[in-house]
């Protein structure tokens, strides 16, 4: 009793205290407290319950304080307020399931608090908050971070969004646990735990949980026994009393076409009935039983069910799943091209065909696309209905329904069997046009002109039909999926067509496409080419093996060679060599028989050189497989790269095979079946070499057998909570005879009498050769198999066949069943069900004689029944077939060498079938190999895509996976059973580069005799030329090629860096070559533009036999000019002259940046227009802008938008949204008139782009291609189409228009949208005069919140009509001046933007509102000083649309002053509008305010600042410069490669980041989508880390660039690897980020000194 006494009368002093406390401070006797407070904090026996109760109390005086908090916690645990902030003591304090530290203290400057410490109830996890607003990295070494006891196993901690750790683990429930956070954690922002922070936390208890564990839906109707209607399901369970079970019932006609799936909800079913199953169970603890739905549910028939389990009748936690009980199985072929399917039903108890079944066919959208009933053999065809034209439309589900069963398939991934498995490639038919489609060459620069050609043809009536005369429509699109140009055409009389296509300079690299169709939406033809900024390669290398026969013991050479296209070797180029090894592929005359084991195959370690000068005989040594560790018992692959260097340091690599043998000899075993006599498994051996014509030494040879049985278990598996059916192997092994010999090369030998099987046959041989061997051994059958049972393989009984033939195909069953064969080319032609017997089972299939590919498909399905469980396995069957009576012999004659610039004559040569000659179209074109080389160009192959191999466009499906296993549960629980565009073009060099050596000449008519001469122009290129032919007549195709080498009696290379910086010095080299002159003295001459200045001499001499080369090399430094320039190269030898010309830029050492200041001249006052010429390079352009009116910026804000390309959704929209309004630009001077002229082709164009990014929902996507949408930037582009098509500048589509309203409506109604969003969307409603606003305004507006959500809301209302109602929501907004909110939870939202659109709406619905006035002028105080107007797109956007629209309503005032230049010359000023002059670069001058009112001035000034300094906030950036060993340098060898890491760190989520990284001169980087780049390149695992989310990279001349995001806190990095290729000491350039809507988030890393290339 004292005790309880004690306890009050302590917690009512400390309650009294606290009170006291908190409201006077210090001024309470401490000691008392000091006592008191830590027996009430939890030393007092049971005072637990009351504390919870205080803490409430404690919490509701003490608030958000935390200055209050300390002196809660200082007192509950003992301390003095001038006591360390140390947790820990026995007073910790615990309420309402958190624990709060006396580290809950104010945030103060550098130190870190751990504020809060939470167990979560549904995610077994601890939640951690710290103080601040940044993030907390999370240390490698977790233990360093935290201490738990008891002891945690699996600990692991995430770092959350903001201030928060999620820490996970084995943790117990209902278990109390100290937590411990180590002193010396640090944030983001470099704030420390400066001690221990200790929390004591309780888990909760383990949430209920009941869950099914097996999927389905099937569950056959008749058990193993044959009774009916026994339905028994596995669940799981923890933390249960009462289960309670529902079972609802679908209707036929009431299943959805995704098959009815449980999402769907109750709406679509019947109520079957509801039962409680009562469980006693163990806390905290899953449990697995038997959920028995037929004892539950008596009388359970056939039918569609959806069945739930959940803790409680009210629902809580609980589970749902399909359930199909049905005897009916189902199997379907689909063929979308022909307009039909193919359904077959059988029953699932025995195999039966299931006659008279009603079988309908529906689409996503649940419209009937056909029905028809099964025949005898259970098979049902359907056409697709004539009226089912939707082309946004698909088949989605078969019904099948007989007497009362009913069950279906849906067709979907998850009943599909995927044809990827069985190599299905080549190109999609389609029914009718069709169009080759090529470039003529594989990669081109931006900026450069590449040439599209396509031969159209039109697939009807079986044959291919010239497509003459007929309109076609080029279209060209950027990697992002974006139409950068169109161009209307007509084809020819052979159904030929081809245009010029010019990449835009400023496009961004990757891979575009060339698509030809009748308009913008119809394919009927396409290829790819990559835009990159490339240099050709100049030097063709080829890596050759020496040795015929190589052993794996013995070391390996090959020969590398590395000539210049024109032919001279190159002489000791620095390489690089690797080897790894590989599996051989068996040769085609060891068909049959299987050889080695693949088990047993070890690849060894790679082998690497580098760095190293080529040999004088190119040889380079590999030791050996063996020495490296491999080991075989077959052949081997070697695949050796080696990259070599040329003199200017790019680096060009090759590949070459060799093959190794561990023996001359291996065996080959092959299964023949079993021997009549004795029932002896029969094996055949044959003695086997590589090479089919060398015969091996016939001797006696011995072998070691070992023999196992192997069973697959169609077993159940549980993963991700569910049980399922998976394959699973077992091996047994076997008695056989232990030894077998082999007296002659083949022969054969007994294994003992075995059971039906699939068996495996280890043999081995003293010398290490060993083979195993799988087959199947029964009934005396023989045949292949696949090593998986669930996939079906095929002999057939030619390797060849011809249209009209028929093949003979057999096919190995390992039990009785049924087989189901459909077939055709590009339509269904056959489908048949036959029964099989166990061993081999022979099909014939007729091919028709009109196919026109090189294939023949058969959809095969096997079903057989195991143990009365039906199992099944598929195949696809690819007949070959001969086509080659459509082929076109085409021949060309052309010089084999000749001079540059030289023209010649070419004849080319067409000869049809039986090689008679013919007429017909031919192109010819030629292009530089050093280009073609880049991509593996093959020459065009018309003939391969008109007549070659095609994509299997059938899909095929079944129930048979989908399954519910057979699971009994058993008493103990256990398992039974069997078993951006403007953004980047800002940001780009412009880097001079040599035009591409390549002629594309007009197509050429043949005439009846087969040959035709021409004429061709080459360019003046040193290298070589490969000339190419495409050609078409009729149905008939062909093409050729052949090399044209291009060259002087003597050349100069010349070699230079692609871009250099002022002050940097660089060394150039020029290889000399002497290809035919007789020996003699040369001289080179070497001519520098003024940029560049020599630091050796520019003239060289020497002497040059005939065949021989040398390489000269120069130093020189850049100067400050900037700029492109040429330097010239003149070699003489004897008579002979040879002049090369080879760009070079020069560009600033730091970027170039624009600097805008703005400020009011008075009248009477005077400014000087003059830069600091200190802080400039050179003294940079001025650009003055005078104006009365706050729309100052207006011109420069809307030539920002203009200038802007398409881009992602809210770019696109921002940059045309303020052309709604173009009759205010042009009044306000915002634009000029003539280009209001184009506002409308403006707008559509934007529209048209825009709606190219619209979702099925309504939503758009962020960028082309994109499949998810994005709320924000979606209403802000239904904004702009609704405005947009009022003011009749684009004709909005009906049916795009009610889907738009849809999501609007949806959107304003949901209650988990930002209330901005909602009040945008019912805004836009209104606008469109749609009746769905008026609920969604009044959703937002009945909160007594006051924010920027309300001034939508309210504008939405009286834009609808509801003024009355509106304008005192209108006023409350402006008067609490929501455009100042800073937390508008809209994206892309900038102080600038709130204001723009606040004035954009008032300008429309009260313009003579006195806050118009105030938020006008406050807008030319958020310039931006960069150029960009108010910095993003969207405030641009707004804040043109408002200021115009203000300065038009409120005019304009006048200016009236004096410019005076330097020069001498006065400039008057007065303009009503905004006077703009751009001065000479250097002209200065006074500007002089000579009128009565007050005007603006802005001054831009665009240069390269002659410092940059390092700049760092909520973001930090870093480069390194990386060798092979992981080691940071700013040195590097000749042809060295790097790998640069960009690393990024954040406080927070950055959106729409823009990265640009400039590269020292000597660096180039190593673009790995250039295949004689990326043989050489390491390997790069990843080149960005998951925090960091790029949109695109882009690999330039002089820089990479990087757009995209930091999706939370943290540390993020990018990498990509460069090549040191030129010698010298160049400067190392800033590393610069920025986020592109938000100018105030940037970071710069200016690390300066030079990087070193020796």
């Amino acid at each position: 009793m004292k005790k309880k006494q004690w306890l009050w009368a302590a917690a009512l002093l400390l309650s009294l205290a606290v009170n006291v406390y908190l409201v006077l401070g210090y001024s309470v006797s401490w000691p008392l407290f000091q006592q008191r407070g830590a027996e009430a904090a939890g030393v007092v026996p049971g005072g637990e319950e009351y504390l919870g109760r205080l803490m409430e109390c404690i919490e509701t005086l003490a608030g958000d304080r935390p200055e209050k908090w300390q002196l809660v916690n200082d007192i509950l645990a003992g301390r003095s307020p001038s006591s360390p902030a140390v947790a820990g003591s026995p007073g910790a304090l615990v309420a309402r399931g958190a624990a709060t530290s006396e580290a809950a203290v104010a945030s103060q400057p550098g130190r870190l608090l751990v504020l809060e410490l939470e167990a979560m109830a549904y995610s077994d996890s601890l939640r951690v908050k710290f103080s601040g607003d940044g993030g907390v990295p999370v240390p490698e070494d977790v233990s360093t971070a935290v201490a738990i006891e008891p002891p945690v196993a699996n600990l692991a901690i995430r770092g959350g969004y903001g201030p928060y750790w999620h820490i996970y683990g084995d943790l117990l429930p209902e278990t109390n646990y100290v937590v411990t956070f180590r002193q010396g954690l640090l944030s983001s922002k470099g704030d420390i735990l400066s001690a221990d922070a200790v929390f004591n936390v309780r888990t909760a208890k383990s949430n209920p949980v009941c869950r099914f564990l097996s999927k389905g839906p099937y569950y056959p109707l008749v058990d193993a026994s044959g009774e009916v209607g026994i339905c028994t399901l596995p669940i799981k369970v923890r933390n249960i009393s009462s289960l309670w079970v529902r079972l609802y019932r679908y209707h036929p006609g009431n299943l959805s076409p995704f098959g009815g799936d449980s999402w769907q909800g109750r709406w679509n079913t019947s109520k079957v009935g509801e039962a409680e199953k009562k469980l006693t169970l163990p806390a905290n603890e899953y449990v697995t039983m038997d959920l028995n739905v037929s004892e539950l549910f008596p009388g359970l028939g056939a039918g569609i069910y959806q069945l739930e389990i959940a803790d409680s009748r009210e629902g809580g936690d609980g589970n749902d799943i399909h359930l199909v009980i049905s005897d009916l199985a189902i199997m379907v072929a689909r063929d979308d091209l022909g307009r039909q399917t193919r359904v077959v039903v059988r029953r699932l108890s025995d195999g039966g065909a299931v006659a008279g079944a009603e079988v309908r066919l529906f689409s996503q959208k649940n419209v009937p696309m056909a029905e028809g009933r099964t025949d005898a053999q259970g098979i049902a065809l359907l056409d697709y209905a004539a009226d089912f034209v939707d082309a946004d439309d698909e088949a989605a589900m078969v019904l099948v329904q007989k007497d009362k069963e009913v069950s279906y398939v849906a067709l979907d991934r998850d009943s599909g069997h995927g044809l990827s498995e069985f190599d299905n490639r080549g190109r999609r038919f389609q029914r009718g046009p069709s169009a080759f489609v090529y470039a003529e060459r594989g990669v081109c620069r931006p900026g450069e002109t590449v040439t599209a050609s396509a031969w159209l043809r039109d697939f009807q009536g079986g044959a291919l039909q010239v497509m003459a005369g007929v309109p076609v429509l080029l279209t060209v699109l950027d990697p992002m999926g974006a139409a950068i140009s169109t161009e209307r055409l007509s084809s020819d009389k052979y159904g030929f067509v081809t245009c010029p296509v010019r990449v835009p300079r400023n496009a961004r690299t990757g891979a575009y496409t060339l698509r030809f169709g009748l308009d913008g939406k119809s394919v009927w033809g396409q290829c790819q080419m990559l835009v990159s900024e490339y240099v050709p390669d100049r030097v063709q290398v080829t890596l050759t093996p020496q040795e015929e026969l190589a052993t794996t013991a013995a070391a390996v050479s090959f020969k590398a060679e590395a000539r210049y296209y024109f032919g001279t070797e190159l002489p000791r180029a620095i390489y690089s060599f690797s080897v790894v090894a590989e599996r051989s592929r068996p040769p085609a005359h060891w068909e049959g028989f299987t050889v080695g084991d693949a088990d047993n195959f070890r690849a060894g370690k790679m082998f690497a050189e580098e760095g190293l000068p080529l040999p004088a005989d190119g040889v380079l040594h590999y030791p050996g497989f063996e020495a490296m560790g491999g080991h075989g018992n077959e052949p081997v692959t070697l695949v050796a790269t080696v990259s070599v260097m040329e003199p200017g340091g790019r680096g060009v690599s090759a590949r070459a095979l060799q093959r190794c043998e561990p023996s001359a000899t291996y065996l080959g075993l092959r299964y023949d079946g079993k021997a009549p006599e004795t029932g002896q498994a029969r094996i055949s051996c044959r003695v086997l070499t590589w090479d089919k014509n060398s015969e091996p030494v016939a001797k006696e040879r011995s072998y070691t057998l070992k023999l196992w049985r192997r069973d697959w278990h169609y077993a159940q598996k549980l993963s991700d909570n569910a049980i399922s059916y998976e394959w699973e192997l077992k091996r047994t092994e076997v008695p056989c005879p232990e030894t077998a010999s082999l007296a002659r090369l083949q022969g054969e030998f007994m294994l003992p009498v075995l059971d039906s099987g699939q068996y495996e046959l280890e043999a081995s041989s003293t010398n290490g050769i060993q083979t195993r061997l799988v087959y199947w051994h029964d009934a005396g059958e023989g045949g292949a198999r696949s090593a998986n049972p669930h996939v079906l393989s095929f002999v057939t009984d030619k390797s060849l066949y011809l249209p009209g033939d028929r093949a003979v195909v057999t096919v190995d069953s390992p039990a009785a069943g049924e087989i189901f064969v459909v077939a055709g080319e590009h339509a269904l032609r056959q489908s048949e069900a036959l029964p099989v017997r166990a061993g081999a089972n022979t099909l014939v299939i007729p091919i028709p004689a009109d196919c026109v590919g090189s294939q023949y498909f058969a959809g095969i399905t096997l079903v057989y029944r195991d143990q009365a469980t039906p199992l099944r396995s598929f195949g696809l069957l690819k007949l070959p077939l001969d086509q080659s009576r459509h082929r076109l012999q085409v021949t060309l004659a052309a010089p084999d060498m000749a001079l540059p610039g030289e023209t010649i004559a070419i004849t080319a040569s067409l000869q049809g079938q039986d090689a008679a000659p013919c007429a017909g179209l031919v192109q010819l074109f030629a292009v530089d190999e050093g280009i073609l080389a880049l991509t593996d160009y093959d020459t065009p192959d018309i003939f391969a895509f008109f007549h070659g191999r095609y994509y299997c466009g059938f899909q095929f499906y079944d129930l048979y996976s989908r399954l519910f296993p057979r699971v009994k549960i058993g008493s103990d629980g256990k398992i039974g059973g069997d078993g951006v565009t403007r953004e980047l073009a800002k940001r780009l060099g412009d880097v001079k580069s040599v035009a591409p050596a390549l002629i594309v000449l007009p197509a050429i008519e043949v005439p009846e005799s087969g040959t035709v001469q021409v004429s061709m122009s080459l360019p003046r290129h040193l290298g070589a030329l490969r000339l190419m032919a495409v050609a078409a007549v009729g149905d008939a195709f062909g093409s050729s090629d052949r090399q044209i080498t291009l060259r002087d009696v003597i050349s100069v290379v010349p070699s230079a860096p692609r871009a250099l910086a002022t002050g940097d010095e660089c060394e150039l080299s020029f290889s000399v070559v002497n290809h035919d002159c007789p020996d003699g003295d040369y001289t080179l001459e070497v001519a520098l533009p003024t940029a560049l200045t020599a630091l050796t001499p520019v003239a060289f001499s020497g002497r040059l036999a005939r065949g021989a080369s040398q390489v000269q090399t120069l130093r020189c430094r850049a100067s400050e000019q900037i700029g492109s320039f040429e330097i010239v190269s003149v070699l003489r030898l004897g008579a002979a002259q040879s002049a090369a010309r080879t760009p070079v830029t020069i560009r600033a050492a730091n970027p170039p940046v624009s600097r805008v200041t703005l400020r009011t001249l008075r009248p009477g006052e005077s400014l000087q227009v003059a830069p600091v010429a200190e802080e400039w390079l050179a003294l940079p352009a001025l650009r003055v802008r005078v104006s009365a009116s706050a729309a100052i910026a207006l011109p420069q804000a809307m030539n920002w938008l203009n200038r802007y390309p398409y881009g992602c959704l809210e770019q696109s929209t921002a940059m045309a949204f303020p052309f709604l309004a173009v009759d205010n630009l042009v009044k306000s001077g915002a634009i000029p008139a003539a280009l209001a002229q184009t506002a409308g082709e403006k707008v559509s164009g934007t529209a048209g782009y825009i709606l190219s990014m619209l979702l099925s929902d309504g939503s758009f996507a962020g960028w082309p291609g994109a499949t998810s949408g994005w709320s924000e930037t979606t209403v802000f582009a239904q904004h702009f189409l609704v405005a947009a098509a009022q003011r009749q500048l684009y004709e909005l589509d009906p049916f795009v228009r009610n889907r738009i309203m849809r999501y609007l409506r949806g959107l304003a109604s949901k209650g988990d949208v930002a209330r901005v969003v909602r009040g945008h969307a019912s805004y836009v409603l209104a606008l469109a005069g749609d009746g769905g606003f008026v609920s969604g305004a009044r959703n937002v507006l009945a909160s007594d919140k006051t924010d920027y959500g309300t001034l939508w809301a309210a504008a939405a209302l009286i834009k609808g009509g509801y003024a009355a109602e509106g304008m005192p929501h209108l006023e409350r907004a402006l008067a609490a001046e929501v455009w100042r909110e800073s937390d508008a939870k809209a994206s892309f939202s900038s102080a600038a933007s709130r204001h723009g659109c606040a004035l954009t709406l008032l300008m429309d619905l009260v313009p003579k509102h006195p806050t118009a006035v105030k938020i006008a002028l406050a807008m030319p105080g958020m310039i931006k000083q960069d150029d960009s107007g108010w910095g993003t797109t969207q405030a641009n956007a707004w804040v043109c649309m408002g200021l115009a629209a203000y300065a038009v309503e409120y005019g304009f005032g006048r200016a009236v002053g004096t410019l005076s230049l330097a020069s001498g010359k006065e400039v008057p000023i007065n303009s009503d509008r905004c006077f703009d002059m751009e001065l000479a670069a250097g002209e200065t001058g006074t500007l002089v305010n000579t009128g009565a009112q007050s005007f603006l001035v802005q001054i831009s000034a665009d240069g390269v600042p002659r410092k940059l300094e390092s700049q760092s906030g909520a973001m930090k950036i870093r480069r390194a410069y990386v060798d092979a060993d992981g080691k940071e340098v700013t040195r590097a060898k000749h042809g060295q490669l790097l790998t640069v890491t960009l690393t990024i760190e954040s406080t927070g989520k950055i959106d729409n980041l823009a990265l640009v990284d400039l590269l020292p001169g000597g660096l180039e980087i190593e673009d790995p989508r250039l295949a004689t780049r990326s043989a050489a390149l390491p390997p790069l695992t990843h080149d960005h880390t998951e925090l960091l989310l790029p949109e695109f990279m882009e690999r330039r001349d002089d820089r990479f660039l990087l757009f995209g995001s930091m999706i939370a806190n943290g540390t993020g990095s990018a990498r990509y690897v460069v090549r040191a290729v030129s010698r010298g000491k160049f400067v190392i350039p800033p590393l610069r980020a920025e986020a592109m809507y938000d100018p105030d988030v940037a970071a710069t890393f200016v690390p300066g000194g030079v990087f070193e290339v020796e």
